[in-house]
């Protein structure tokens, strides 16, 4: 509006000199810089963006005759417990012959027992959860069982390396140690071609990849992690490996056996930094939560990291507009809650960048986007030069 104050201004004193600047300087501000700031975040910053669609919930399961009092006690517990966290608990009434559980929640084998509980995760697998003493109550039993849903002492470490890192590649190390050294040098190849790589990424990125081994022992103390990665995990003599990112967000498929290879790790770990409109299907780029807590003091951390708090509505708003826009390439992609990544194909994650670049080459975009630029601006002026000669014969007949 100021912009368009000024030409109108200009018109009526007739000063063609500033007419012509202020035509130019107002195209430039509307088309010129767009493009240097149209592509703010890449695919790691998009990841710490929250938008509360791809919860897990929580659903503790109580006999239909379970005092009001008592189910409201158990929801106070349940909400308190999972503060900070993306799991969302319910407390439901039920009868022993119904199920009140969504239609699209899948368990292996059905109820029979009340109280009981369901975690259901956002691709809709279910998993039975156990009371684990019921001789100390049942709010005290539910409080433990919250505890264990929300977080675990394995989670707690993801989500501290996760969050001060490129990305983090887990390996869950199996019953070869010879197996589980090869995939881990593997691991170490592909982190350090990615670090190798970070200077070509499109914005700088201080901190490379991390790694964490985890050993049998400690896997099978978080059974509920295991089944957030693959509901159907079983013990293998395999290693696996998985590539988290932004807020513990699985990126791309549970690899095993073969399959941890350098050139795929490399690959997905490459799309981290890809820029957020790089062309992949949005929902591979989202990936799939783990249920953790993600406190204020995480929160503080990433947000002083970044330079930008991804809690902030504005971010928000911008980073939805930006996947919305995304999504219309792929338009079975247009729910954005749809947990992709965990049964993403591995041909999903193409190198989103150029390796090895020549001097030459790396220089090519810039030179190119300058020319654009440069022709942009030669054009801004002659339509404003006519624009104005068009007006002076106006005026003089």
């Amino acid at each position: 509006m100021f912009w368009t104050g000024r030409v109108r201004q200009d018109l009526r004193a007739g000063r063609s000199r500033e007419l012509i600047l202020s035509i130019v300087f107002f195209l430039l501000q509307a088309g010129l810089f767009q493009d240097a700031f149209a592509c703010r975040y890449n695919v790691r910053e998009t990841g710490f963006v929250d938008f509360g669609l791809d919860r897990y919930r929580l659903y503790c399961l109580v006999g239909a005759d379970t005092p009001s009092e008592v189910r409201s006690q158990l929801q106070d517990i349940a909400e308190q417990a999972c503060r900070d966290s993306n799991v969302i608990p319910e407390v439901v009434a039920a009868d022993s012959g119904s199920g009140l559980l969504p239609p699209g929640v899948k368990l292996q084998s059905e109820i029979e027992h009340f109280p009981a509980a369901v975690l259901a995760a956002p691709s809709g697998a279910g998993l039975s959860l156990d009371f684990e003493s019921a001789s100390e109550g049942l709010a005290r039993s539910f409080e433990k069982l919250v505890a264990r849903v929300v977080s675990s002492p394995l989670r707690r470490r993801i989500v501290g390396k996760v969050a001060s890192s490129y990305a983090l590649v887990l390996l869950f190390e199996g019953s070869d140690p010879e197996r589980n050294e090869r995939a881990f040098q593997v691991i170490r190849d592909a982190v350090g071609e990615l670090d190798r790589q970070l200077e070509f990424m499109p914005k700088p990125i201080a901190r490379g990849p991390a790694t964490l081994r985890i050993p049998p022992d400690e896997a099978s103390s978080d059974r509920l992690l295991l089944w957030s990665l693959d509901p159907n995990w079983s013990d293998t003599v395999e290693p696996r490996a998985v590539v988290l990112y932004g807020r513990a967000r699985q990126l791309g498929p549970v690899l095993s056996g073969d399959a941890i290879n350098k050139d795929l790790i490399f690959r997905i770990l490459a799309v981290v930094g890809a820029d957020c409109e790089c062309g992949l299907d949005p929902r591979v780029l989202r990936g799939t939560p783990l249920p953790v807590i993600w406190d204020r003091g995480i929160q503080g951390q990433v947000a002083e990291e970044l330079g930008f708090d991804p809690e902030s509505p504005m971010v928000k708003l911008e980073v939805s507009q930006i996947l919305r826009l995304r999504s219309r390439l792929w338009p079975e992609a247009a729910d954005s809650s749809s947990a992709h990544g965990a049964s993403a194909a591995t041909d999903d994650f193409p190198v989103p960048f150029v390796e090895d670049m020549e001097a030459e080459e790396r220089a090519r975009p810039l030179v190119r986007k300058l020319a654009y630029q440069l022709g942009f601006l030669a054009l801004v002026i002659f339509a404003g030069g006519a624009a104005v000669m068009v007006w002076a014969r106006r005026r003089e007949s």
